[in-house]
């Protein structure tokens, strides 16, 4: 796998993009100290300081070009095991592509698939993390809703060491997943680790909105919630946690 390291880009991903459309192939890994237009779903900004991890895995699609979404959900699995054996035992996953502690924020995940002319070639796999950030490095706006590993720990750690986690993780559902021609292992994990089920939750796409409670995540990496008229099956949308007094 060939390794590029920037100091800072726009974004890792577009960065992994360009370097597809310069000629690249093979699988590639962009790791960036800084992005100045990092982003998430629906193209929101991600704030990416310096002091945070952030970087893209392009990888072949042909074995996964129809299951983005449950390459997001192996990307959040290997997160959250990864901040849980730094000691961050209380990381959880948030359907589809966000991992918190004590319901902060302190990472995410953005899965893509790229095309060369009309046939699908590649996804990228670009993950976000708090890691060495200060409350002051954040937004103001972030303050109240995301975290960082130095905020829950008060001490820095290795990006080298975090980030080498993360892959062997991320290697080994893959491994996983091409010896079973299934993802029941990280659907498996993903439901352990998530704390989105038997939640409230408010999910948002476009102009629809799905209220009720969150009951199961279904083997296409789908959310079946319990509505007021019934269950409904979310492949897509934002979700948010209803808080409960």
């Amino acid at each position: 796998m060939h390794v590029a390291y920037l100091k800072s880009t726009d974004s890792t991903n577009v960065e992994a993009k360009r370097c597809l459309e310069g000629g690249h192939r093979g699988d590639l890994l962009v790791v960036a100290g800084s992005q100045t237009a990092g982003r998430g779903r629906r193209d929101r900004q991600w704030s990416s300081p310096p002091g945070g991890l952030y970087f893209s895995l392009l990888m072949d699609a042909s074995p996964f070009s129809c299951d983005v979404p449950l390459l997001g959900l192996l990307a959040a699995c290997s997160v959250t095991r990864s901040l849980r054996e730094m000691g961050l035992h209380d990381a959880t996953a948030k359907w589809p592509n966000d991992i918190l502690v004590r319901e902060k924020k302190i990472a995410g995940v953005l899965g893509e698939v790229v095309s060369i002319g009309r046939r699908v070639d590649r996804v990228i796999l670009g993950v976000g993390v708090n890691q060495n950030v200060t409350l002051g490095d954040l937004p103001s706006d972030l303050h109240d809703i995301a975290t960082s590993i130095l905020i829950e720990t008060g001490h820095e750690t290795s990006p080298t060491e975090l980030l080498c986690s993360i892959l062997h993780h991320v290697a080994a559902y893959l491994g996983a997943t091409r010896r079973t021609s299934s993802f029941a292992t990280v659907i498996g994990d993903f439901r352990r680790m998530t704390s989105t089920l038997g939640r409230k939750v408010i999910v948002r796409e476009g102009d629809s909105v799905v209220k009720g409670t969150a009951t199961e995540v279904l083997d296409d990496g789908s959310l079946s919630v319990l509505t007021t008229d019934g269950v409904v099956r979310v492949t897509v949308g934002d979700v948010a946690h209803v808080r409960t007094e």
